[in-house]
């Protein structure tokens, strides 16, 4: 019998500080959470070869330049 333990993987990740508070304004009267929005965005990168295109282009996160992120 699969658990909800045996189908997520719990991970870290380090997300950049701004970003994630524009993020919780815009979203709380969406009503959706970062794990929500976490799997939906994994799951468009798979199965969706434009999104996927618009991820890999992005880069305008306005933060330091030589940055990881």
């Amino acid at each position: 019998m699969d658990t909800l333990n045996e189908q997520t993987k719990l991970t870290s990740v380090k997300i950049i500080k701004d970003l994630y508070t524009q993020f919780k304004k815009v979203t709380l009267d969406e009503k959706i959470t970062l794990q929500q929005f976490v799997n939906r965005t994994l799951n468009l990168y798979i199965v969706d070869e434009q999104f996927k295109k618009r991820i890999h282009e992005h880069t305008d996160l306005r933060i330091a330049s030589g940055s990881c992120f």
